[in-house]
Formats: structure tokens, C-alpha cells, sequence
């Protein structure tokens, strides 16, 4: 494999030399059979793992999950297109940072999943975002109070609700959706 000498690292080339650990190198077919793992392959994959890292940690964690996984089984991925599973765990990761969130603030989950999904941050603050009022109005603020005692109350409760929501897009979020 050629050491690809770019700035910027992209998912997808680190994929494909994942991918090319599960073939034949003369065949290019699939290999079925417990594959010994490329020593040499491996400690490069990790090095760009490393370094598309500094570019995106979010994206660069579960990539390095799908990694983990992949070296204590590669045969397991045989045949199997790992951008497609990147994408899944991406969007899996992404699903239960809504529900996790929505959990904690009491919140209907498909009204803040509509909410991040059209989520514009180009908008400032003041601007209000497609389907904010909508889950404004799904907010439980008595079942917050009761699972957060020392959480925001009243009239601090959205304030503190759409700083967070806003936080979770922008710093969890959209990181993972720069594919």
C-alpha cells in the first residue's frame, strides 16, 4: 500500500485499506479463511486513524471502534462493504446521542431528532430553527425538575434546554455528519 501524502485524510481511503486487509491481494476475491493480520498494513491504518483524528475526533472515534472490531475479526468483514457499516455506526451513534438527550430533557425524540436534522448553523443564536417551536411545545419541564432537582426550573429550563440542543448539533452532531 502507498502512503498517501495529503493534509487531509478522508474515512474513505482508510475504509478501503481496511477492506483490502479481506482480500486476496492477486485475486482481489474475499478471503473466508481466519486471515493473519498484516503487521505492517495494520500499524498504518492506526497511523491514519491518528491523523484524521486531528481533523475529526468524532468521526475518527468510531471509525477507530469499526477498527477494534475489524482486528479481532477481520474474517467477519469479508465481502462486506465497510463504508456501509461506518455509516451505520455513524448514524447509530448519532441516534442515541438524540435519544440519550431527548431522555434527559424530557423532550419528544422525534421532535428534537426533526429539530437537529434541519438544524442550520449558520443561524445565529436569535434566529430560531426549523421545528424549534414544535419541540418546544413536546417539553416536559415538571419530569426534568423531578429527574434533575438541581437542573434549570421555570422560565431557565428552555433557555438552558436550547443552549444544550444547540451544543449537542454543533459540537456532537455535526462533526459525525461531515461525511
Amino acid at each position: 500500500m502507498n502512503s498517501v501524502h495529503t493534509d487531509q485524510i478522508d474515512y474513505e481511503y482508510i475504509l478501503a485499506l481496511m477492506e483490502a486487509m479481506t482480500r486476496d491481494e492477486e485475486t482481489n476475491e474475499p478471503r473466508l479463511l481466519p486471515m493473519p493480520m498484516d503487521q505492517e498494513k495494520a500499524k498504518e491504518i492506526t497511523e491514519q486513524i491518528e491523523r484524521f483524528a486531528k481533523t475529526n475526533p468524532k468521526l475518527a472515534e468510531v471509525l477507530d471502534e469499526l477498527w477494534q472490531d475489524f482486528k479481532e475479526n477481520p474474517a467477519a468483514y469479508a465481502g462486506k462493504s465497510l463504508l456501509v457499516e461506518f455509516r451505520q455506526r455513524v448514524h447509530e451513534k448519532i441516534r442515541l446521542l438524540v435519544h440519550d438527550f431527548a431522555d434527559h430533557w424530557c423532550v419528544s425524540e422525534d421532535a428534537l431528532q426533526y429539530f437537529v436534522d434541519n438544524y442550520d448553523l449558520k443561524l445565529d443564536d436569535k434566529t430560531k430553527q426549523v421545528g424549534q417551536d414544535e419541540l418546544r411545545e413536546t417539553t416536559d419541564r415538571k419530569a426534568y425538575a423531578e429527574k434533575n432537582p438541581n437542573g434549570a426550573t421555570g422560565l431557565k429550563y428552555w433557555r438552558a434546554f436550547l443552549t444544550a440542543a444547540r451544543t449537542l448539533v454543533a459540537n456532537e452532531i455535526a462533526p459525525l455528519r461531515e461525511m
